[in-house]
Order: C-alpha cells, then sequence, then structure tokens
C-alpha cells in the first residue's frame, strides 16, 4: 500500500510539473546543493552520460549522511510531443536503499536555483518534503 501511495504520489508531481514553465536542459546539468541544512537529500548532481539523463545524490541516511548513488534519470517535457532537447519542465528519478526508496523531482525555479520534492518512503514512515538547491560548484570532482 505504501508503494502504491509513493508511486501515485510521483506519478502526481510529474502532472504538477507538466503545468510549470519549461527550461533548457542545461539549465539542470551540474552540482547543487540545498539551501536547508536539515534537507534529507543534501547534494545532488545532474548530467548526461552517453547521451541519458543521469542524477546522483548525497542525503540522509540511518546513521548519517551518505551517498545514495548514480541512477537513470527521467526529463519530462511541458509539452507532450516536445523536444527534451529544447523544453524540460522536471526531471525525476528513483532511489531505492536498503533502508527506504525515494522519488526525486528536480524543477527549475528562478534561473540560479531548483525546487527539489522528495517523496520518500521508509519502514516507519512516508513523507514529502520539498527544498531550494543553489548551484555548486565547490563540489565538482566530488
Amino acid at each position: 500500500m505504501i508503494r502504491n501511495a509513493l508511486i501515485a504520489a510521483g506519478t502526481a508531481a510529474f502532472a504538477i510539473a507538466g503545468t510549470a514553465g519549461a527550461a533548457q536542459p542545461d539549465d539542470y546539468l551540474g552540482y547543487w546543493k540545498a539551501k536547508d541544512s536539515n534537507a534529507v537529500v543534501k547534494y545532488l548532481q545532474l548530467k548526461m552520460q552517453n547521451g541519458k539523463p543521469k542524477m546522483r545524490a548525497v542525503g540522509q541516511c540511518p546513521k548519517g549522511e551518505c551517498e545514495w548513488g548514480t541512477v537513470d534519470a527521467m526529463a519530462f517535457s511541458s509539452q507532450r510531443n516536445a523536444s527534451l532537447d529544447q523544453d524540460v519542465a522536471a526531471v525525476g528519478a528513483l532511489f531505492s536503499q536498503s533502508y527506504g526508496r525515494s522519488i526525486v523531482i528536480v524543477e527549475g525555479d528562478d534561473g540560479d536555483e531548483l525546487e527539489v520534492t522528495v517523496y520518500a518512503s521508509q519502514p516507519k514512515t512516508s513523507f514529502v518534503k520539498t527544498y531550494e538547491f543553489v548551484p555548486a560548484p565547490e563540489l565538482q570532482g566530488r
């Protein structure tokens, strides 16, 4: 039941993202950090690898901060038949760890920031939180 609720929440987020303003794919690429030091996800890297979007996350784990890994991401357009080379409304990815799963949805905000929504399902709790992220060029190469 929690799994179905998590999937439904992620689907709803994608539907809502379709109404947001579109951005160029390059607007999302790079290293980003949460403004909130208590954020579930602390750092993100969005990149293209072999022509496919990838998302890397560092976030909270049961014993502190840890690497969530790099996973395949999905880019979503604001238009049904638009080219993702020109029109990206959101980028999403599913992270699965031994202690839970999280859907991370990234949307462009005002050009220099990203809005990141995390839908988390863990054994004792499920929640959704939204955070503002800013560029983090100091993370380059980490």
